[in-house]
């Protein structure tokens, strides 16, 4: 049997980042749902498409509810949802991103713009009626 390349010691270097790549992935889910940045504001939604009426507000577990009318065909329901956030944060549409990875209704959100003020704007949402 062969010593992979590098040798013993940097497979056990590899093994170990990919443990800690892991841990941080799998741990960014079940912590906060919200993550505060400099230069933005992340956090998780819950979309429920097809929506009698459309909203933003309320919590579905530690994800921000976003109800839309759109149907999640062809990306609809994405727009939609980039569209409640935008009029709901009161930033325009440019500065929601969705996480282009999310294909379910939990989805990674990022909004540009003033931390703070997105923070406490999230907060409000967040408190049920």
């Amino acid at each position: 049997m062969q010593a992979p390349p590098g040798g013993a010691r940097s497979e056990r270097k590899r093994s170990a980042q990919r443990a800690s790549l892991a841990e941080e992935q799998c741990g960014e889910r079940s912590h906060e749902a919200a993550e505060r940045r400099s230069a933005g504001f992340g956090f998780w939604i819950h979309v429920a498409p097809r929506a009698r009426r459309e909203g933003v507000g309320g919590l579905h577990g530690d994800a921000l509810r976003v109800a839309v009318r759109a149907a999640p065909e062809a990306g609809r329901a994405n727009a939609a949802c980039i569209e409640a956030l935008a009029a709901a944060f009161a930033v325009p549409r440019s500065r929601v991103a969705l996480d282009p990875s999310s294909k379910g209704r939990r989805k990674r959100v990022r909004i540009t713009g003033d931390s703070s003020l997105l923070e406490r704007r999230f907060e409000a949402l967040a408190k049920p009626d």
